[in-house]
């Protein structure tokens, strides 16, 4: 509930998660109206299947950068976590829990804007999508946690721009390093699943990175509480000023 009245309250946040899919429909209708009609990819549907996981995965670009600065509005709340008789751990599920929950309707969102503006996709498309997207959310969020506890920066509510050190310059690149690397590793399995087995069984193995990436994520999630105490005077001291 305290991350969505952030949300409600912080326009430029509310404008970061619309702007894409404003985007993902306006090139999806100028590719429709006046792009090529072909179909040179056969048993893929052509090429209008493509537009819905592209606009995902732009989309998924724009909003996967909020999730490694997850304490950017807490301010002197922070100290809060400190005191409260819970784990940090679970402080962090909490956030990530929104995170998935903003993830899940930018996904369905994408969906009804290309349904519209392009056409709607096939259901293999679908699952490919999705399954891929909870590969991709498992391992933003576990970087975000990591990068928000060892990097944290304070950021004031409806500002637009704001200034980064160089070395949180050099974290958000790393972050996005992260995530177009997760998606040539999503891509090049996609390719060579679907060309052995076909496009129905991408789903299958995107699943099975899911529950790796998901191994992945719970062990550094577990991790937090312990973080979280070694970098406390860090926390207070970038938050609360």
């Amino acid at each position: 509930m305290k991350e969505i009245r952030y949300l409600s309250r912080n326009s430029m946040q509310l404008l970061s998660l619309v702007l894409p899919l404003l985007l993902v429909g306006f090139f999806g209708f100028t590719w429709h109206t006046s792009g090529p009609r072909g179909n040179p990819f056969g048993s893929l549907h052509g090429a209008s299947s493509f537009a819905y996981p592209a606009g995902v995965a732009y989309t998924m670009l724009l909003v996967v950068q909020l999730f490694m600065n997850c304490f950017a509005y807490d301010s002197s709340g922070v100290q809060m976590f400190f005191l409260a008789p819970v784990k940090f751990r679970d402080v962090m599920l909490g956030k990530n829990l929104y995170q998935g929950a903003v993830l899940a309707a930018e996904a369905m969102l994408a969906w009804i804007v290309i349904a519209v503006s392009v056409a709607p996709p096939p259901l293999s498309i679908l699952l490919t999508t999705w399954t891929g997207l909870i590969v991709i959310a498992l391992l933003s969020m576990a970087a975000g946690n990591l990068f928000s506890l060892k990097l944290p920066r304070r950021l004031e509510f409806g500002v637009r721009r704001q200034r980064m050190a160089g070395y949180t310059m050099l974290a958000y690149l790393s972050f996005h390093l992260i995530y177009f690397a997760t998606l040539a590793v999503l891509g090049t399995v996609a390719a060579l699943v679907s060309w052995l087995a076909g496009l129905w069984t991408v789903p299958v193995a995107f699943l099975a990175l899911g529950v790796a990436a998901f191994s992945l994520y719970r062990t550094l999630l577990e991790e937090t509480s312990q973080l979280a105490i070694k970098q406390r005077e860090t926390l207070i001291q970038q938050l609360v000023r």
